[in-house]
């Protein structure tokens, strides 16, 4: 049973924000709210007035099926004929439909079926050569919760840990930019993943900071978005995010070839945008063009993160948990 403020109701961006999706429970609510912010009782006007608007509301997403409320995702599995909620952290927008990061699961919904099918394959199409890079590597890739179509498109939903943040969220709780140092074991988690990609035959297309995760606490990086354009290496492309085009090699630009020349320069240029007073060897390194081999890349990058900082060591990255969704 729900019974908010003043100020809770004048807030609520949506009916569920103040009643509850129970038509039995939410006309008690409704009488209940009526007794304490009626006019005659307290004097406020705009508060029953809202209550009213949002009441309404409330009784036609109970007709449609379509329950909302502030950052609770609601969806029906059609296939399934299961209702779902989830309490998320943040939404945001990708180019097929909006995803929801909660504390242990991350949710894409599609808009449209082809991409939602192009996701699940491509990640099928993972393969590791052996135990030990399976073992390395699985982690940082998507594990498919489950998926489906749903009342609102169609859904994927992924497991993830709950000290996993957007790299987007990361980098504003920082104003943008991150020290060297972080922005070193990020760029060198990254050209791993480039490396293990070429051994699985795969171009990811879109590795962007909007489909990057972060685990600062360990400094895990997970690829888990943009999979609606991975292709096999020399295949015809499907698309690529805009940021991956700008640095994309013009031959491949007129081809629509992939290659994985793309997801080389796709971790320069992130580099480049997420540091902070430069070592004049990582800018030499990220400023200099790329071959298609990931391998031979890292190497100069092992290279340059040398001439730059010495011997490696582990340093910790600061984050307020309770204010990384604060923006």
């Amino acid at each position: 049973m729900k019974h908010c403020s003043i100020n809770q109701i004048l807030n609520a961006k949506s009916a569920g924000d103040i009643f509850s999706a129970d038509p039995n429970i939410m006309k008690t609510e409704y009488r209940n709210y009526a007794k304490v912010y009626h006019p005659d009782v307290c004097h406020r006007e705009d508060v029953m007035t809202a209550v009213n608007t949002l009441f309404a509301q409330a009784k036609k997403m109970l007709e449609n099926k379509d329950w909302e409320q502030t950052n609770v995702l609601f969806f029906s599995d059609t296939t399934l004929n299961k209702r779902y909620s989830l309490h998320y952290n943040q939404m945001y927008k990708f180019e097929y439909g909006y995803y929801y990061v909660g504390d242990y699961t991350l949710i894409y919904m599609f808009k449209e079926e082809k991409p939602w099918k192009h996701y699940i394959e491509a990640v099928k199409n993972i393969k590791y050569v052996d135990n030990k890079i399976e073992s390395y590597f699985r982690q940082f890739m998507p594990d498919i919760k489950q998926a489906g179509k749903c009342n609102k498109g169609w859904y994927i939903a992924i497991n993830k840990d709950k000290n996993v943040y957007p790299l987007s969220e990361v980098l504003r709780y920082f104003n943008g930019k991150v020290d060297n140092k972080h922005s070193a074991w990020i760029t060198t988690r990254l050209n791993n993943i480039v490396c293990f990609l070429k051994t699985t035959n795969l171009v990811h297309n879109a590795i962007t900071i909007d489909n990057l995760f972060v685990k600062p606490s360990s400094h895990g990086i997970y690829l888990l978005g943009g999979w609606w354009f991975t292709v096999k290496d020399n295949d015809k492309m499907v698309g690529c995010p805009k940021a991956v085009y700008n640095v994309m090699p013009p031959k491949t630009k007129t081809d629509k070839i992939a290659n994985r020349t793309v997801d080389i320069e796709s971790v320069k240029q992130i580099t480049k945008n997420i540091s902070k007073d430069v070592k004049p060897s990582i800018a030499e390194w990220y400023n200099t063009g790329s071959t298609d081999n990931p391998f031979d890349n890292l190497d100069k990058w092992d290279n340059a993160l040398t001439n730059a900082y010495g011997k490696r060591r582990f340093t910790k990255m600061e984050i307020n948990e309770n204010e990384i969704y604060a923006g």
